[in-house]
């Protein structure tokens, strides 16, 4: 695959199996409400990214415990699929606040990382991404739109959502493909939902959201021909779908300078 444009260069770091480990000790005796509990205290206002906390540590067990493995859990009861359902959707902000704090240090941040532990956090977040805007269902067949609703719902609660998800996106693309192109179809479910909000404004206000983002429409012209040029295409269109069809929704809008 062709290098990105934005500078990365596309080499992960030998991850050590260490924190997954004590993430995997930590859920034995953890319940959805002890982790709703601990993402309740404020964020700290420092964090140190090469050496992180054990308090930002065990936040981040706790968000991945509450947006993946409690969706999945297969010993939970339907009774208790509904209650975690219920209570994910009442606390998601709070899961937001810790997802984007932690985001503005470990992938947003100006300095870059070199710790192992600061590079496992930034990791766990990139795939934290994809199931915290799906909410845990109570029935598993639920539809394909439910799923869609559900995504732009929770990207409509606060106003600095569609513009860090579109940054962290951007610097998944290279060293993250597969996350990159999760994020990638929240993104698209987000830009395409906006045309059957009530609000007839948004579609234009994220339009100019994403073109105004450094680096975003150059990616997605990039990510595009990678897609189109790889020798050993992908079965799977989706995500180069949702890449045309979000370029497509730019280039319609009048407010985004001409691609």
């Amino acid at each position: 695959m062709k290098a990105a444009p934005n500078g990365q260069s596309g080499i992960l770091p030998q991850m050590t199996t260490t924190m997954q480990q004590r993430y995997e000790n930590h859920i034995k005796t953890l319940t959805s409400a002890q982790a709703f509990e601990i993402l309740r205290r404020p964020v700290p206002t420092t964090v140190d990214t090469s050496n992180p906390s054990d308090e930002i540590e065990i936040s981040l067990h706790s968000l991945r415990f509450l947006t993946v493995w409690a969706m999945i859990n297969p010993r939970q009861t339907q009774t208790q699929r509904r209650t975690h359902s219920q209570a994910f959707n009442k606390h998601w902000l709070t899961l937001w606040t810790w997802t984007s704090a932690l985001s503005k240090h470990f992938i947003l941040g100006k300095e870059p990382l070199h710790s192992e532990k600061g590079l496992e956090i930034r990791k766990e977040l990139f795939c934290l991404y994809p199931p915290l805007f799906a909410l845990p269902r109570e029935e598993p067949e639920k539809s394909h739109k439910h799923n869609q609703d559900v995504a732009f719902s929770f990207a409509q609660r606060k106003a600095d959502i569609f513009p860090i998800l579109i940054q962290v996106w951007v610097y998944a693309v290279e060293d993250y493909p597969l996350e990159s192109e999760r994020i990638l179809r929240t993104l698209h479910v987000v830009i395409t939902s906006s045309h059957k909000s009530e609000d007839s404004g948004l579609p234009e206000r994220l339009a100019i959201i994403f073109s105004r983002t450094s680096g975003a429409i150059a990616l997605l012209f990039w990510f595009i021909d990678a897609k189109l040029s790889c020798t050993y295409p992908s079965t799977n269109y989706h995500p180069l779908g949702y890449a045309i069809d979000i370029l497509a929704n730019l280039a319609a809008n009048p407010s985004v300078p001409r691609l």
